[in-house]
């Protein structure tokens, strides 16, 4: 039996891959996350849906208990968290209660 709803939102497995990412895609959005955070659960479906909207970035998700060392290297220190990188760099970063309503204003004026 499943506890929490799990979306098909690709993991990110390694640094390599991440950094791989970043010369595949230019706008890549990485959703942070541990496995008891259960704001984190309810907040993953949400924040994919989301990105329906804006198939031109690209979501991962990075869970700081399997990868400790890039929530370590991008200054992640609390979750959910969301981090907008742009050619690799970051150009947007909301951790916390992520209000959805600001997330999509800024997807909508980087994206137009």
């Amino acid at each position: 039996m499943k506890l929490w709803y799990t979306c098909p939102v690709e993991k990110v497995k390694s640094i390599k891959q991440l950094e791989d990412l970043h010369f595949q895609h230019p706008l890549v959005m990485l959703y942070f996350s541990r496995y008891l955070c259960g704001v984190c659960h309810v907040m993953k479906p949400q924040i994919e849906n989301v990105m329906k909207d804006y198939p031109s970035i690209i979501l991962k998700e990075v869970n700081v208990d399997e990868l400790p060392q890039i929530s370590g290297q991008m200054t992640v220190f609390s979750v959910p968290a969301v981090v907008l990188l742009a050619e690799g760099k970051e150009i947007m970063r909301q951790a916390g209660y992520l209000n959805l309503g600001t997330l999509r204003n800024y997807l909508d004026r980087i994206t137009d």
